[in-house]
């Protein structure tokens, strides 16, 4: 069961403390309680009088609740920001250098730059994510090559769930073994693109362009597939459960099991 929210919690305490003061009101009015010295007074003047400042009340404090989850959505996104800037930052003079490519120490440095990737992928959110991965992609840092069996930085075990990939232009890239859990692909090209390994739970491919990709291995629970191009796709082993798929794709899907 979730946690609920401060707000959440608030609004139920509002509202539990403002049906007890009507119940009192209720009360008082009917039964007339004269000990109180209030029993020529009416049930509008008991509103006045309680009802009315718990409501202005519970608005200042409704209002201030709201302002510290701005400032709390404010600070995350500074936060992301500046995550993100020093990731760019590090990474500027690895890939402007060449240092990945030409560097006597280039397994060390690609083992840094993979660090520095997947640490950062871990503290941002679905969009950064994204604009993470759309960086590695055309610094052609994660491209398949039939020359060497890893890209040059690999995003095995990366955590890339939420991300926001939608249009985007993947074709040919590497992110086997990867968390894709909820991902976005909308529109997105991932021809010859190598996903083998993943976890798909809930990704959005509709309309992306799979053609020739590689999903043997991966795990598909509940994966939007629809309208998209599955031309040529390989779903080897894969563990497939509640597919989103047109009559057409399925029907493209199944030839591709029997290749």
């Amino acid at each position: 069961m979730s946690r609920l929210t401060h707000t959440q919690r608030f609004g139920i305490l509002f509202l539990g403390t403002f049906i007890l003061v009507i119940f009192c009101l209720i009360i008082l009015y009917f039964f007339e309680i004269g000990l109180t010295g209030f029993e020529s007074k009416r049930i509008w003047d008991w509103l006045e009088l309680l009802v009315i400042p718990i409501v202005l009340a519970g608005g200042a404090l409704y209002f201030n609740a709201q302002a510290r989850k701005t400032e709390r959505t404010i600070a995350q996104e500074q936060h992301y920001i500046e995550i993100l800037r020093q990731y760019l930052e590090s990474m500027k003079e690895l890939v402007i250098d060449n240092i990945l490519n030409s560097s006597e120490a280039r397994d060390q440095m690609r083992a840094i730059a993979r660090a520095i990737t997947l640490t950062a992928l871990q503290e941002v959110d679905g969009r950064r994510k994204g604009l993470i991965i759309r960086f590695l992609y055309e610094a052609k840092l994660i491209l398949r090559s039939k020359e060497a069996e890893e890209p040059i930085i690999s995003l095995s075990r990366a955590d890339l769930s939420d991300a926001d990939l939608s249009g985007t232009n993947l074709s040919g890239s590497e992110l086997s073994e990867t968390i894709l859990d909820r991902a976005i692909f909308i529109s997105a090209d991932l021809t010859n693109a190598n996903l083998s390994g993943s976890l798909l739970t809930e990704t959005d491919f509709r309309s992306s362009s799979l053609t020739n990709a590689d999903l043997s291995d991966a795990f598909l629970l509940g994966t939007r597939l629809k309208d998209a191009n599955l031309h040529g796709l390989n779903i080897a082993n894969t563990l497939i459960e509640d597919l989103d798929i047109s009559l057409n794709d399925l029907t493209l899907k199944i030839r591709c099991e029997n290749k």
